[in-house]
């Protein structure tokens, strides 16, 4: 899809959320079910899955193209039909250019320092490592194959774990105190039926609801004598929605 969105590139879609929100969120042939999908998911369901990917830019997804490429090469040569030793020998090449796109990718802070490309840097290291292991079953006599480094943290990152330990005992007031007002700003979006009965604006609520649990969950690990940091309530299911689950078998 990238590729084609680069090849024939369209007014106001810069990233895959744009062509998403354009062409896919109100069309209704992505409700439909996927007829061989065993728990009745629907295309959009799939989709919401990787939502956290939807923000990677088109133009920048090329850069990621001849690691993929490497990888498929790779596979490619160690699945052939009476593989021989000058095959482990290609896959091992191949495997040096995977390593060589890898770590371009690794030191360049534009990709470390965003959470959707560190994702797929994750991917990617995952999948080689899965490779390594079946490029020793393969190929037992040939040991000759890279290894990539750690993925690098950001900078910012870094700096933030080492502050923020030292400045929590004095600023666990102001994080409660911030928590009690977030708290207060989400229950009132939660009151809101034009904001629950709107499934984009649904789909805000849940991920503030996901982020304040994964931040309670981080307080918990910080300030273990704390706790009196305020809960979430459910997020409200629409009038129209209970009435319907109750009509449709």
């Amino acid at each position: 899809l990238i590729y084609k969105l680069n090849k024939y590139p369209q007014k106001g879609i810069n990233t895959l959320n744009d062509f998403y929100t354009k062409h896919i969120e109100k069309n209704e042939y992505y409700n439909v079910e996927i007829t061989k999908s065993s728990d009745k998911k629907t295309y959009k369901d799939i989709i919401y899955r990787k939502h956290d990917l939807m923000n990677i830019g088109i133009k920048d997804m090329p850069k990621f193209y001849e690691a993929f490429k490497s990888l498929c090469d790779m596979y490619t040569e160690l699945d052939k039909e009476n593989q021989d030793y000058q095959d482990c020998a290609n896959c091992s090449k191949k495997s040096n250019e995977f390593v060589v796109s890898f770590e371009k990718l690794n030191e360049d802070p534009n990709i470390t320092g965003n959470r959707s490309y560190r994702k797929i840097l994750y991917t990617l290291s995952t999948d080689y490592d899965d490779f390594k292991n079946y490029f020793a079953e393969k190929c037992s006599g040939y040991s000759d194959i890279p290894t990539l480094s750690a993925i690098k943290t950001p900078l910012i990152l870094l700096i933030a774990r080492k502050l923020i330990p030292v400045l929590l005992a004095f600023a666990i007031p102001i994080f409660l105190g911030i928590a009690y007002k977030f708290v207060v700003s989400f229950e009132k979006l939660n009151e809101d039926p034009n904001i629950t009965g709107n499934r984009s604006y649904r789909k805000i609520l849940y991920t503030l609801s996901t982020d304040y649990d994964d931040f309670k969950n981080y307080f918990a690990e910080k300030c273990s004598g704390y706790s009196d940091i305020p809960t979430l309530s459910a997020i409200k299911t629409p009038l129209i929605l209970l009435i319907a689950r109750k009509l449709i078998p």
